[in-house]
């Protein structure tokens, strides 16, 4: 006789799932705080415990975070340091980053910035944390360098 695939008790054993038949997590909703947060902190490489420890924060208090409450400035600003994010972008999504890239048109860019400068750096958009003025001031100088728009943006 061949043999079964059922044990003693007569119930079907449940096969262990393998790396591809696991389910994904669906990736997070970058229009709510919670989901913003939650790709920061994968984003930065920590496990939910480690982020914890970092920001010196609670499990609890993190996944109420994850579930829409908002925190206070301080433990945003830890959020973002400990993330390496910019913190406009973590309370209010692309809204706040779009503030950040107009801010830095109207407070810090070179008077002397063209058009296609301009565009070139407004049309910059990456998925997830928008970069902050530094940024803006390093792709500048790498395009006035010499670089083309498709070697000024460089993901780390």
């Amino acid at each position: 006789m061949g043999h079964s695939n059922r044990s003693d008790t007569g119930v079907t054993p449940k096969k262990k799932a393998t790396a591809t038949e696991r389910p994904t997590k669906a990736p997070p909703d970058l229009a709510t705080f919670g989901g913003r947060l939650r790709a920061a902190y994968v984003g930065a490489g920590f496990t939910r415990n480690a982020f914890v420890n970092r920001i010196k924060s609670t499990n609890a208090h993190v996944m109420r975070l994850e579930r829409g409450a908002i925190p206070g400035s301080d433990v945003l600003v830890r959020i973002a340091n400990a993330c390496r994010v910019n913190e406009r972008w973590l309370a209010q999504g692309m809204e706040g980053a779009a503030a950040e890239f107009h801010e830095w048109l109207r407070s810090e860019a070179p008077r002397d910035l063209t058009a296609q400068e301009t565009w070139l750096l407004a049309s910059i958009v990456l998925p997830g944390p928008h970069p902050g003025t530094l940024f803006y001031n390093a792709v500048l100088t790498a395009w006035r360098m010499g670089a083309g728009p498709h070697q000024t943006v460089v993901r780390h």
